[in-house]
């Protein structure tokens, strides 16, 4: 999963992917929603294409924030400005597949 979420097209430009995740966060004490996206990306220092048009939209790449060492990812999803931060060991569904640990 984390290999197909870091895929690229021969552009250069992220491969979309479809996904379902449930939320968490321990600092505010709360989740437990689910998130499906049709239409998702893997965020990185290059920015975010959407439509064939470059967003302002850029976020760290995940080694820099951590992100490895916590099993999150940040995802960008059609529709929203911004990314969140998924926990992978939380995604229920990838690609239309059951994600088993």
């Amino acid at each position: 999963m984390l290999d197909a979420m870091s895929e690229k097209d021969p552009e250069g430009k992220a491969v979309p992917f479809s996904i379902q995740v449930c939320t968490a966060d321990r600092s505010r004490n709360k989740g437990g929603d689910r998130i499906i996206a049709p239409k998702a990306w893997l965020a990185s220092k290059e920015g975010f294409e959407s439509s064939g048009s470059k967003s302002n939209n850029s976020a760290p790449a995940s080694p820099k924030v951590g992100h490895s060492k916590k099993h999150t990812r940040l995802i960008f999803i059609e529709g929203k400005d911004h990314p969140i931060s998924i926990n992978c060991r939380l995604v229920e569904i990838f690609n239309g597949q059951e994600v088993v640990y």
